[in-house]
């Protein structure tokens, strides 16, 4: 797992103790806020990292139950 995942995990509050249920509402909270911001914002460099922040999510939604 990347450290830029691990980062990502951290921020939002998942660990091993988080449970799936909690884990996929902490995730689809995450990943409205982002696609909000994405929706008002113009600039393409902000819009990238926007994109970037909701690549993590998917990512962590890949990985199950399985966090560290």
């Amino acid at each position: 797992m990347s450290n830029e995942l691990k980062e990502a995990m951290k921020q939002l509050g998942i660990d091993g103790s988080v449970s799936k249920v909690d884990r996929e509402r902490i995730l689809a909270e995450a990943w409205s806020r982002l696609n909000a911001r994405m929706q008002a914002v113009n600039d393409p460099a902000k819009r990238a990292e926007i994109h970037q922040e909701m690549n993590l999510i998917l990512e962590i939604r890949k990985l199950g139950g399985d966090t560290p």
